[in-house]
C-alpha cells in the first residue's frame, strides 16, 4: 500500500491539484451559502467551478427555482469577495444521499375479505370467458395479499 505522502507528491504534482480544487470549491460554497437565507442555504449541497461558471448542487428541484432569483446577487458578491471573474451560475439537482430523508412508501390497500368474496362470486356468474378469468385472477391475487 502506498503512503499518502507518496501519492501527494507523485508526478505530475500528485493529488495536490485535486486537493486544491476541492478546497477552492469548499471555500466558494461557504462564501455563497453566507449570502443566502438559511432556509435555502440548508438545501445547497456543494458547488463546483469550471472556467468562468459556478455549478451549484441542490437537493431537490424546488430549490433550483427558488435559488434562480439569487443568481445575480450571488454572482456579483462572489466576484467582489475575491479575485474571481465568474460569468454565470448554473443550478443542478443532486440529492443528498447522506441525509436520512425517508421517502414515503405507498401503502397498499387490500380490500376486505367480503369484497374479495364478492369478486369471486361475480366471476362465477360471468359468461364472457376473458372477463371471468381476469376477475378470478384479481380475486386470487387480492386473497393472497390479505
Amino acid at each position: 500500500m502506498k503512503k499518502l505522502n507518496t501519492l501527494l507528491n507523485a508526478p505530475p504534482n500528485g493529488l495536490k491539484p485535486i486537493l486544491f480544487k476541492i478546497s477552492e470549491s469548499n471555500r466558494i460554497t461557504f462564501q455563497l451559502k453566507k449570502q443566502l437565507p438559511e432556509f435555502i442555504a440548508s438545501h445547497f449541497n456543494q458547488c463546483t467551478t469550471k472556467e468562468k461558471t459556478i455549478t451549484i448542487l441542490v437537493d431537490s428541484p424546488i430549490w433550483v427555482s427558488r435559488l434562480r432569483f439569487y443568481i445575480p446577487s450571488l454572482l456579483e458578491k462572489i466576484n467582489q469577495q475575491a479575485d474571481y471573474n465568474f460569468q454565470s451560475i448554473k443550478i443542478r439537482v443532486l440529492p443528498n444521499i447522506l441525509t436520512n430523508h425517508q421517502t414515503p412508501h405507498e401503502s397498499k390497500t387490500v380490500p376486505s375479505k367480503a369484497v374479495i368474496k364478492l369478486l369471486q362470486e361475480s366471476a362465477d356468474h360471468i359468461k364472457e370467458e376473458q372477463l371471468k378469468k381476469a376477475l378470478q385472477r384479481l380475486s386470487n391475487t387480492l386473497d393472497s395479499l390479505s
